[in-house]
């Protein structure tokens, strides 16, 4: 778990969150796992080829949360992932992100940002 910053406006958490996501009116697809996230996008690897442009549904399960976040977003990148459980992994960028979410990441950041100036 961690925070990193490549070229990037926003820092992003490193930590594994559950998400579910739906495209359109198709088939609720549960059970994946952020490999980061910020405030303005997320990554992770699923099963399904996505292309980009491809809106989602997203609901991300945030620590201290009992009910998932829901937030749209759109299919910013893809890449394959051969020989990996998963064969494929995404970037989302988010196009609607509610004020609490919003804040819900920032702490979330700064919490990590604290944990790492305690550890040094």
């Amino acid at each position: 778990m961690g925070l990193f910053k490549r070229k990037r406006k926003f820092v992003r958490i490193s930590k594994p969150f559950y998400i579910n996501y739906q495209i359109a009116n198709e088939v609720l697809r549960p059970g994946y796992l952020s490999k980061d996230i910020s405030e303005w996008g997320i990554r992770f690897s699923l099963y399904q080829e996505l292309q980009i442009g491809t809106s989602l549904k997203l609901y991300i399960y945030l620590e201290d949360c009992v009910e998932p976040v829901c937030v749209f977003g759109k299919v910013a990148w893809v890449k394959k992932t051969p020989g990996k459980e998963y064969p494929y992994e995404v970037g989302i960028k988010f196009d609607m992100v509610s004020a609490s979410f919003s804040s819900k990441i920032q702490n979330l950041i700064q919490t990590i940002a604290d944990q790492k100036k305690v550890k040094k």
